[in-house]
């Protein structure tokens, strides 16, 4: 006799066979509206197990090929205990991932990447940037700055080089950029320059 796995959802129980469904129709590109009528199942159910599946970084073709077991786990909400254990270890990432993202050419997604690689049953790349967002809110010290209109200008130039083409020649040149902002009124100067120097700059 074949006794089939189930998993629970709103106090209702689905078999496997039902949450197999539903990710095979959304394979074929079916909405949640037509998977919802063709399978009896409601709408936010049918929207649960999916979102579930894109959480745990899974393709619906790649997670039909799992077994029953372990694709309960995916669809269903971890215990509160494994869920503490997965934000714990990606929240010891995030000192170093602030501090990697300072620097000249790297972005969220490639850290989010490297995380990934490092846990593959870690966040998508969504609920990585969202935790980043909370904890960088909860570790920031807010600095409170009066300024006086026209005392000061604040003036840096830009992280990486921009490039503009000659129109004459087709010759790509790289430039430096210089921003100047007066900070009371946030008004913002910008201007590519030829050379790198405070008291002497010209315009390429």
């Amino acid at each position: 006799m074949l006794v089939q796995k189930n998993s629970r959802m709103a106090g209702k129980t689905k078999t496997m066979t039902q949450i197999r469904k539903i990710i095979q129709s959304a394979r074929h590109g079916w909405s949640i509206r037509e998977i919802a009528r063709n399978t009896g199942i409601s709408r936010n159910t049918v929207k649960h197990y999916l979102r579930r599946i894109a959480e745990q970084g899974y393709t619906t073709e790649g997670v039909l090929e799992l077994d029953d077991a372990r694709l309960a786990r995916i669809v269903e909400k971890l215990p509160a205990d494994e869920e503490a254990d997965r934000h714990e270890k990606l929240e010891i990432h995030f000192p170093k991932i602030a501090e990697e993202l300072r620097q000249v050419g790297v972005t969220r997604i490639r850290l989010w990447e490297e995380y990934r690689q490092e846990n593959p049953g870690g966040y998508a790349y969504s609920q990585f940037c969202e935790h980043f967002r909370r904890w960088q809110k909860e570790k920031q010290v807010v600095m409170i700055l009066d300024h006086i209109p026209g005392e000061e200008t604040m003036m840096d130039y830009a992280g990486k080089k921009l490039s503009y083409v000659n129109r004459d020649t087709g010759e790509v040149i790289e430039c430096d950029v210089f921003v100047a902002v007066l900070p009371y009124s946030g008004m913002t100067y910008c201007k590519q320059c030829g050379v790198r120097s405070w008291r002497t700059w010209r315009v390429a």
